[in-house]
């Protein structure tokens, strides 16, 4: 009869609040990462000057991996997917590809 009226047992209480507690301790450590790398990125082509020190700095303090880092800038550089699509239509089908990309991108 509680459960029908959204009662739970404390047991399911308490591991329902540790999984949130934890999805958001997660979360906030990813997007402090994601901004550290950003910032990094913006920033890794001017070495020595204060900026680029202080960013190298605050990816050691979060223990970011140099091969995540250079993955990232390799994503950058790709481009986003409609980018790649675009670059690489060579051919009469993919150049047919292409302006289709292109005319449904002009509609939104």
């Amino acid at each position: 009869m509680a459960r029908a009226t959204g009662a739970r047992p404390i047991r399911e209480s308490v591991e329902g609040d540790a999984v949130r507690l934890a999805n958001y301790e997660q979360q906030k450590r990813s997007e402090e990462e994601t901004k550290a790398i950003d910032a990094f990125v913006r920033v890794y082509n001017k070495t020595g000057t204060p900026e680029y020190q202080k960013a190298r700095r605050r990816l050691t303090e979060l223990r970011i991996d140099s091969k995540r880092v250079v993955q990232e800038i390799k994503k950058r550089r790709q481009g986003t997917d409609y980018e790649r699509a675009l670059r690489g239509s060579r051919t009469r089908r993919g150049m047919e590809k292409r302006q289709t990309l292109t005319d449904y991108g002009s509609m939104r």
